[in-house]
């Protein structure tokens, strides 16, 4: 199976919220976050998303991953912040700090977090290549999309980044490479 049949058929595995039974974790790609700490509004979407999944008790708890090296707007920070401010009990919210890429995240809810099955939350363009990731590292994986920002210039620009994202997956898979375990 090529790459390209491979995203496709993946693409089946874009769930809608309603279809969720709540046992589950949501992951939460990580996204901008600007220096005042507040998230962009990509990331705004994808947190919207998993708040309404929590609410809705669609998933029982959320893993926040991004780049949390930069203390002023570290992104899995920013976004356990916003989800709290936003209702989800803080204890619902577990903060990967180490999520550099989707290969890390994914890497990681399986090897130093214990999970098996997730709900990946991130814009509908992306979720193709996260649940094939996903499946590569032996997660089972279903997406919720976030549409809100579809049509804008930085939509635009992630949906053509995939197509060389796949790239830098199909390297690291084949050398096997391991993320951060730290917590």
């Amino acid at each position: 199976m090529g790459a390209e049949t491979a995203l496709h058929h993946r693409a089946a595995d874009v769930v809608r919220p309603e279809e969720l039974d709540g046992t589950r974790v949501a992951v939460v790609l990580g996204a901008q976050v600007h220096a005042d700490g507040r998230p962009s509004r990509f990331l705004r979407g994808r947190l919207e998303t998993a708040r309404r999944l929590h609410a809705g008790g669609r998933v029982a708890s959320l893993l926040v991953s991004g780049d949390g090296r930069a203390a002023s707007h570290a992104e899995p920070t920013a976004m356990r912040d916003w989800l709290v401010a936003a209702g989800v009990p803080a204890a619902d919210v577990t903060v990967d700090p180490h999520g550099y890429d989707t290969y890390d995240t994914c890497w990681r809810a399986v090897h130093v977090y214990g999970h098996r099955q997730v709900v990946m939350v991130s814009q509908t363009y992306h979720l193709p290549r996260a649940l094939l990731t996903c499946r590569l590292l032996g997660l089972d994986a279903v997406g919720v999309g976030d549409e809100s920002v579809r049509g804008t210039r930085v939509w635009r620009q992630g949906a053509l980044r995939e197509r060389f994202a796949l790239l830098k997956l199909a390297r690291d898979v084949l050398t096997r490479r391991r993320p951060s375990t730290d917590r």
